[in-house]
Formats: structure tokens, sequence, C-alpha cells
């Protein structure tokens, strides 16, 4: 269920945020698993690289629909809801200009293994983060 103060706003958008949430995690373990090789060799590299941009790819997909399902269901709750939408979707609007920034690194045939690595370990632990607190925040078991 989505919460918002003692308010439950509704079921469902709160079962597609955890939905996409597993996702997110599914592909993270993948990564995780690259991460902790000690010295990946050039196919190892090209692979996490992949799994990199899918995942930023989909974590984009993720905020765009929580923008379309969350923001407005918080702005249908009134004065506070609506500071609440307008704060998630200006945090929302920072992640994707570092994801965009994320990708174009990712992406650059450049990146050393360990410029890679240290990137996507920094992305993977805010990304937990925030799946956390926002689970915290508006879904409910």
């Amino acid at each position: 269920m989505l919460r918002w103060g003692d308010d439950v706003i509704s079921t469902e958008v709160g079962q597609q945020i955890l939905s996409d949430h597993n996702e997110l995690r599914s592909i993270i373990a993948d990564i995780e698993v690259l991460l902790g090789v000690v010295h990946l060799d050039a196919e190892q590299l090209r692979e996490l690289q992949q799994k990199s941009s899918r995942l930023l790819t989909r974590l984009q997909s993720h905020i765009d629909h929580e923008d379309s399902i969350l923001v407005p269901a918080l702005r249908a709750e009134g004065a506070e809801g609506t500071a609440e939408a307008s704060s998630l979707h200006d945090h929302h609007e920072d992640q994707r200009k570092q994801l965009r920034a994320a990708i174009e690194q990712i992406q650059n045939d450049r990146i050393t293994a360990g410029q890679l690595r240290v990137k996507m370990m920094s992305l993977v632990a805010e990304l937990y983060r925030d799946m956390e607190h926002e689970e915290q925040r508006y879904v409910t078991a």
C-alpha cells in the first residue's frame, strides 16, 4: 500500500513501485557479481558496461513511471502531498541529470575497469538507499 501520513493512497501504486524495485535489484545483483571480480578481462568489462547501461536505462524508466503514478497520487492528498510530490519530482530531475552523465561515462570506450567499478559501486549504493527510503516512506506491506 502507498501511504502518505496516515492515509493509504493506493495499493496498486505501492505494488507497482515494489515490482520496479525488485526488477532493479535483480539487475543490480548481476552487476554485483561482476563488481566482485578482482581483475576484469576485456569481455567482463564489456559485460559490466552492458549491464550497467541496462540498469541505468531501466532506472530512467522507473523514475518516469514513479513520476506518472506516485507524484499525482501525492498531489491528490492536499497541500502537504503537493509539497512532497514537488520534492520527489525535483529529486527525480537531479537523478535524471546524474543518469545522463553516468550513461555517457559508462558507454565511453576509454573507461577503465577501475573507473567503471568505482562509478557503479557508488551508484548501486545510492540506488539501494533511495529504494529503501521510498519503500519506508511510501510503501507498506
